[in-house]
């Protein structure tokens, strides 16, 4: 009698679900596609900007207006490009910057004698952002819905438009998304498969890379990255127990990630070779409550003048009191905001179109919203999808805490919001299936007992 583990198992389960897609649809295919349409938007904006047929948005460059600090990464970049050329790579370490600026400066290296200093420049290495983000967007939804909610998920964040839009742009976005995305799939591995101590140290080792890279490209989100690094330890926990099953390994390698986040790294190190400013110093040393009052302070300070859209500049917290009675508030904003007040107003930065296609964005961003809580219902045994809702608080809540300006609050979203829409797909997917089956069940009984209808009849 043949017998196969569970692992090979689920591997034939998930080649099989590959092979159920359409050919045409193929996650190889859905990818050469995406790629496509990612160069040829790049080459729109260079166009556009070329021209200046919106010069109120784009530069020359095709650098866009609408995230202000584009035009800053861009001006590093060629300074770190010029540095590289003409002193050398050791003088290209010692000049002060910041991560996602040093990996940009590399590729201009290559293509800005060709391009220019432009999007076309930077297209190369956002590219590759890009793909990876929709790669791991695909294997992430996969792990909790299956291949057709996977594709699904993966092809509205291709064309989300403001998606396509900022990762064409000089920004720390792209690669943040990609890593988070990357450590939530190990993680997610983790508390899913069953590793031997070779894999599963492969992939502690990978997950502690990746939390590094967080860290130095968004030091400010580092207390939330550090609660999803227990979360995962705890879930794993959990699910052991459940199952009544120790997975030494496993857990080894979540602890190696909660173990990293534990310690308190050299902040003058960051601050004098990957940091522009002390942004990282001022905070680190405070308690939560004062890092949490200190960042919504500095957002405050970055957004003033920017009338109409900011949301509560007003407010500021003096205590953990006044950041607990802000708590339902901060929701609202996380996974509310921008509201249909603010859809048809000209933005700061964006004007009436930008706000425009933000309502447009943001109603879908409500329906995702709620098949997400449908399939959050239907799966509330599963502790993976728990994990990632639980990622998706902690992630989207903060931000409404701090961020008061709703474009900035936009971009530093969208690592979560794809966590919302693989499990919006995943609902979708599930309510479809749900029909359908009833649908073939009706038809069923419809052919079972029309004989008996016309024989009495």
């Amino acid at each position: 009698m043949n017998s196969s583990s569970p692992a090979a198992t689920r591997r034939t389960d998930e080649a099989a679900g590959h092979r159920a897609l359409d050919p045409i649809l193929s996650p190889r295919r859905a990818l050469m596609a995406a790629a496509i349409l990612h160069v040829a938007a790049a080459l729109v904006i260079f166009g556009v900007g070329r021209i200046q047929i919106f010069p109120q948005q784009f530069d020359h460059n095709g650098i866009g207006h609408f995230a202000s600090d584009g035009q800053k990464f861009r001006v590093q970049t060629d300074v770190l490009t010029d540095t590289l050329l003409r002193e050398g790579p050791m003088a290209w370490l010692k000049l002060r910057s910041e991560f996602h600026v040093r990996l940009y400066s590399l590729g201009l290296v290559l293509f800005r004698p060709l391009f220019g200093s432009t999007v076309l420049a930077f297209e190369p290495l956002n590219l590759f952002y890009y793909l990876a983000i929709l790669t791991l967007s695909f294997y992430l939804t996969q792990k909790i819905a299956g291949p057709r909610a996977a594709l699904l998920a993966s092809a509205i964040v291709a064309v989300w438009p403001s998606i396509l839009l900022h990762t064409t742009q000089p920004l720390r976005d792209p690669l943040f998304i990609a890593t988070l995305l990357l450590l939530l799939l190990i993680m997610m591995n983790l508390l899913t498969r069953i590793y031997g101590w070779g894999k599963a140290m492969a992939a502690g080792a990978l997950g502690v890379a990746t939390q590094l890279v967080l860290w130095i490209v968004r030091p400010d989100m580092w207390q939330g990255l550090r609660l999803i690094a227990f979360l995962g330890v705890g879930v794993g926990v959990i699910h052991m127990w459940r199952e009544r099953k120790l997975l030494p390994a496993n857990l080894a390698a979540l602890a190696m990630l909660g173990i990293l986040v534990t310690v308190t790294f050299n902040v003058h190190f960051i601050d004098s070779f990957w940091q522009t400013s002390d942004e990282v110093a001022a905070p680190v040393q405070r308690s939560l409550p004062a890092r949490i009052a200190y960042l919504r302070h500095r957002f405050i300070l970055d957004g003033r003048g920017q009338s109409g859209s900011n949301i509560d500049e007003e407010v500021e917290f003096w205590g953990l009191g006044d950041e607990i009675k802000y708590l339902p508030r901060a929701t609202e904003i996380g996974f509310l905001a921008p509201f249909p007040t603010m859809w048809f107003a000209p933005g700061y930065n964006v004007g009436r179109a930008g706000r425009i296609l933000s309502g447009v964005e943001t109603s879908g961003t409500y329906l995702i919203e709620l098949l997400a809580c449908v399939f959050l219902w239907r799966n509330r045994r599963a502790l993976r999808v728990w994990f990632l809702a639980l990622v998706v608080v902690i992630g989207i809540v903060p931000l409404g805490m701090v961020v008061v300006n709703v474009g900035t609050l936009y971009r530093m979203r969208y690592a979560f919001w794809i966590l919302l829409v693989a499990m919006g797909s995943a609902g979708l997917i599930s309510i479809l299936a749900g029909r359908r089956k009833t649908e073939a069940s009706v038809s069923l009984e419809d052919t079972l007992l029309k004989p008996v209808f016309e024989q009495s009849g």
